[in-house]
């Protein structure tokens, strides 16, 4: 779910898809809304400092913005999107990067919440951005997934088809300006989902 243009307040708007969502059942369609609600506050938390206007949003409003993405309803996320938005000022960006690796079977991927500020994006590329979190030896995640592919020259890895990275479904150059990314390339979580994608060795 993306949108070319960023919000005209403080917050990107990202639009749903044309297409409806459907689930198997009520119960699932229950745990999913509860998935991205939690999620949506753990972001917005990172983004803005605080939960509050989640936390104050009325249960009916809380409906309709769940309805606006299972439904694909652009205009009604957009306003409970500034509405959560309204009177608050973005801290940081809040970035998963998930990498496709398992390092014992049947273990998720591993994933490095990141929340970097406006000042840490600007002027820098994705391929920038990803060397230095890789470089950070504090983003354990991201040092767990280059030992476990052997990776020694990350620039050399990322560079070539050894790893493919996935934003919103599509490749993005490498030189693409990473604020631009974290801006207008957000799940309506307010996250942004850097996937790797690791060929077989």
């Amino acid at each position: 779910m993306n949108n070319s243009t960023a919000s005209s307040t403080n917050s990107p708007l990202i639009s749903p898809t044309s297409s409806m969502a459907s689930f198997p059942s009520l119960e699932f369609e229950n745990e999913t809304q509860w998935t991205y609600i939690n999620s949506l506050k753990e972001c917005l938390y990172a983004q803005l400092g605080t939960t509050k206007s989640i936390m104050t949003l009325s249960k009916a409003n809380q409906a309709k913005l769940w309805s606006s993405i299972k439904e694909c309803n652009s205009s009604d996320y957009e306003k409970m999107n500034q509405q959560l938005m309204e009177g608050y000022s973005i801290k940081s960006y809040p970035i998963k990067i998930l990498c496709n690796t398992k390092i014992k079977r049947n273990q998720a991927a591993l994933v490095q919440f990141l929340c970097p500020g406006k000042d840490q994006l600007t002027n820098k590329t994705l391929k920038d951005f990803l060397l230095e979190q890789f470089l950070q030896p504090t983003n354990l995640m991201l040092q767990q997934m280059l030992l476990s592919n052997n990776v020694s020259d990350v620039e050399k890895w990322l560079n070539t088809f050894e790893c493919t990275v996935i934003i919103q479904g599509i490749q993005p150059p490498l030189d693409t300006p990473m604020l631009y990314l974290a801006e207008n390339f957000p799940h309506p979580d307010h996250c942004l989902y850097v996937s790797l994608l690791i060929q077989d060795q």
